[in-house]
């Protein structure tokens, strides 16, 4: 900076040669650590600040009087895409827009400099209220406040709004607006430069939600702010999609329920209008607008009286004012799914597919034209996903979907030959399910000559088949671009199935699942495992949650800085009992590896030990403590932390994978409470043996099942000692507590957003909720028991918890205060010393 404040291009260019030089020897180092991304990005910092430095030299010798205007409109737009770009962290964007501001100084003083430098100081107002840094945000804003920058006030009232000053944050948006844009209350069609609509539509959209959190102003003022913005901001996604979500609260409302069949064309055309200017909320605006469409039709089509404590406005309506309801919510989906793109639709083909046989005929119809639709533009994915319904033993379902793939069929000529070899393959996989149960590995020659898969794709007559994998059956949306097209969107990776491995594994489990090796069209092999007498229709929905979470974690930048996530794999259900799941290579199950560590310290107890200590059921809580602390937790003592050192001898990495472990198993915890997650045993827990990631299999025990077990589950997740001292001298005090308060933080934010997700378990074909033992379908009855589990969820998010299994949700309590009773109740020794010796909680 000295030698450029001398202004010579020839002696700063030489100055900065050696500096660049330095900084790439440096970065070759750093690309040498396991932790890389992170060493290196510093470097690349030094390089964006030294690229900025020698662009502003430039311009300040070079620069002629009249291109200033132009040039310094260039630089402020260059900046601003720069910023975008960066890590949204205030130790990676400070330095920088504190480097902006003394450049200015070299370039000459007016309007357009000082609006540069004023924008850098809101900048960092900013990126200290993102990160918390209050006192910062208000110094940073100081500089600017009085100034003729016209966003100050957004910003300021987004501060005020932080320290629970809600009125005083109100009035300043509500003063800004009318004092910048005064005119637009008395015509709405006022011509407004492209910046002032950004600025406008960002204040009026902050008004509005202030008002409708806040609950300060009354539900026909806010529902009027909405329509105001609509009308000046017609394209607006942010608008449109807060609109429907603030209408889908009031309807629950005494003084809308009435009106409900007039808002509800309202709420849907919102809900689409937000999906045809973005996708920044697709999961949660295409899942709730299909729950809406599907749900009212079947409502207004049934002949029945509503039950009771349902939504009552309907029972007024005639039948001819339904029916033309109906076909009004008909006509606004068809106009969607003929105006948006079908990879859109294809990120809920679950949720359509498990509708298929709805109630109302024209509705059902519609849903088979839009399945058929998706079908035919990715025809391997599709089949995948339809396979278990086509199989389906209710004729209804069964017969529902393949008049769908008849009508795909028109659609794309292929479908039919795809479908006929997918049909025959699928057929004998289950076969293959089934095949010779008794042994532990099939011989070569049995497998090689016997059964008929292993010939399938070597006759040459037969279409491709897609391998199901996450790489092959899932898109990729960019989370930066607004509105994606289907150019800008990953479509899934083609990778299809060219035979199998000479040999099958039979594993050592109850139903005796298979284990494959797939040969790929790449030449490669793919593990999978075939189960049997096992619906994976659950383990599939919530890998699609859980993948929903996962995009979540990567839109918020303080998770996406940690890495959190939850490890996900593909399920592929191809039938009611069985199915495909995708075998993820390198994982060791918690129990498996604490055992073979107990064998190698001598402290292992035998089964035989295990029955003649552990306490029965009706003894004592004492007598349980005694057995636990005295007997059962010396013998097995908290190792685990031995298992990553012996696994990961350097350092760098040993502390990466044990923060990998921390991180997911905290990702895991909050999510798995959040869902009433049980049955984590050691078994179901699994460690990755390359990064330490924690990763959870069989998602049976949900929505609180465990509760319900001979021996209840009492603790809300798995955080035995052996997990917290693997976690690091401070334990679960430390990353650990961070993670599950930045995980519940989340999804208490996106809470409408996992609710619309979790809705559709209403009508998924769960074999516990829409069956009675005599296997007739009870739809009535499920859904009702899947209404009690949502409403538990809904409670949890809202901060309740529960001191013991007996007791009623309590009060809400802060994000910080429920992560600290939950860590609490998962490690204290009274409850689990009551847990079932299966379980292992002395492990």
């Amino acid at each position: 900076m000295l030698i450029a404040s001398k202004q010579n291009l020839e002696d700063f260019r030489v100055a900065v040669a050696p500096v660049r030089s330095r900084i790439a020897e440096e970065m070759s180092v750093a690309f040498l650590s396991s932790d890389s991304y992170e060493l290196v990005y510093q470097h690349v910092l030094k390089l964006h600040q030294l690229h900025e430095i020698e662009r502003v030299v430039e311009l300040s010798i070079s620069l002629e009087k009249e291109d200033l205007a132009s040039v310094l409109s260039d630089l402020s737009i260059a900046w601003n895409n720069r910023l975008k770009l960066m890590q949204s962290s205030p130790e990676c964007q400070t330095p920088v827009l504190e480097l902006r501001r003394q450049l200015l100084d070299f370039l000459p003083e007016c309007s357009l400099t000082l609006d540069l430098r004023d924008t850098s100081w809101l900048q960092s107002a900013k990126v200290a209220r993102r990160a918390g840094y209050l006192h910062s945000a208000w110094s940073n804003l100081a500089q600017v406040k009085d100034k003729r920058l016209h966003t100050v006030f957004t910003e300021e009232a987004k501060l005020l709004w932080l320290k629970n000053q809600q009125e005083e944050a109100l009035d300043c948006l509500d003063h800004g607006i009318r004092s910048k844009f005064g005119l637009i209350s008395v015509s709405p069609n006022q011509k407004m430069a492209d910046e002032d609509v950004r600025l406008y539509r960002k204040a009026q959209l902050l008004l509005a939600n202030y008002a409708r959190q806040s609950a300060s102003r009354e539900t026909h003022q806010v529902v009027e702010m909405y329509k105001q913005l609509i009308a000046v901001c017609s394209n607006s996604e942010k608008a449109y999609y807060h609109a429907a979500v603030h209408l889908d609260q009031v309807v629950h409302t005494l003084s809308y329920r009435s009106s409900y069949h007039k808002v509800l064309p309202q709420m849907v055309n919102f809900y689409g209008k937000s999906l045809s200017y973005g996708t920044k909320f697709l999961h949660h605006s295409l899942p709730r607008l299909l729950t809406l469409w599907l749900d009212s039709t079947a409502k207004l089509s049934q002949k029945q009286p509503t039950r009771k404590g349902e939504r009552d406005s309907d029972s007024n309506m005639g039948d001819s004012q339904k029916q033309e309801l109906v076909t009004q919510l008909n006509k606004s989906v068809l106009k969607l799914s003929d105006d948006l793109p079908v990879f859109l639709f294809y990120s809920c083909f679950s949720q359509l597919i498990s509708r298929i046989c709805h109630p109302c005929e024209s509705t059902a119809d519609l849903l088979k034209t839009i399945l058929a639709r998706i079908v035919a533009a990715y025809p391997q994915q599709g089949l995948w996903m339809s396979m278990a319904v086509a199989r389906s033993s209710v004729p209804q379902r069964r017969q529902a979907c393949w008049q769908m793939l008849e009508r795909a069929t028109t659609l794309n000529g292929d479908v039919k030959s795809q479908f006929e070899t997918m049909k025959n393959f699928v057929e004998l996989l289950v076969r293959l399910c089934e095949y010779v149960a008794s042994l532990r590995k099939l011989p070569k020659n049995d497998f090689q000559v016997r059964h008929p898969i292993r010939r399938f794709f070597c006759l040459g007559n037969s279409s491709p088949v897609l391998l199901p994998l996450q790489s092959t059956m899932e898109f990729v949306i960019p989370l930066l671009k607004q509105s994606p097209t289907p150019a800008s969107v990953t479509p899934p990776h083609s990778l299809y199935i060219n035979g199998f491995a000479d040999q099958i594994e039979v594993l050592n489990s109850l139903q005796k699942p298979k284990k494959i090796s797939i040969v790929g069209s790449d030449g490669h092999n793919y593990l999978m495992m075939c189960k049997n007498k096992d619906d994976l229709r659950l383990d599939k929905r919530l890998m699609e949650f859980n993948n929903l979470v996962n995009t979540c974690l990567l839109r918020e930048p303080e998770c996406r800085r940690r890495r959190m996530r939850v490890r996900t794999y593909t399920v592929t259900p191809i039938g009611e009992d069985c199915g495909l799941v995708e075998w993820v290579n390198n994982l060791e199950p918690l129990r498996q590896t604490m055992l073979q560590i107990y064998k190698s310290t001598g402290t292992v107890m035998t089964v035989r030990e295990l029955q003649m200590t552990m306490a029965k059921k009706s003894d004592s809580l004492a007598k349980k403590l005694i057995i636990f602390n005295e007997k059962l937790l010396p013998r097995h003592p908290a190792k685990l932390g031995l298992w990553f050192r012996l696994r990961f001898p350097e350092p760098t990495v040993w502390y990466q994978n044990r923060l990998n472990f921390t991180r997911t198993c905290a990702v895991m915890s909050m999510v798995g409470f959040v869902l009433g997650l049980g049955d984590r045993h050691g078994e179901n827990i699994l460690l990755d043996s390359n990064s330490g990631e924690v990763v959870h299999v069989d998602f049976n025990c949900l929505f609180n099942r465990g509760e319900d077990l001979e021996w209840p589950e009492l603790i809300p997740f798995r955080l035995t000692h052996n997990m917290v001292q693997a976690m690091g001298p401070l334990g679960c005090e430390g990353s650990f507590r961070k993670c599950c308060e930045l995980t519940m933080r989340l999804l208490r934010e996106q809470r409408s957003m996992l609710r619309s997700v979790l809705e559709t378990f209403l009508y998924d074909p769960l074999v516990e909720w829409t069956r009675n033992p005599s296997n007739k379908f009870r739809p009535s009855a499920g859904e009702d028991k899947a209404r009690e589990h949502l409403q538990s969820i809904e409670t949890r998010l809202k901060g309740s918890v529960r001191t013991s299994l007996d007791s009623a949700y309590g009060l809400p309590l802060s994000i910080e205060g429920q992560v600290a009773h939950l860590i609490s109740q998962a490690t204290d020794k009274k409850l689990l010393a009551q847990m079932y010796v299966g379980w292992a909680p002395f492990i």
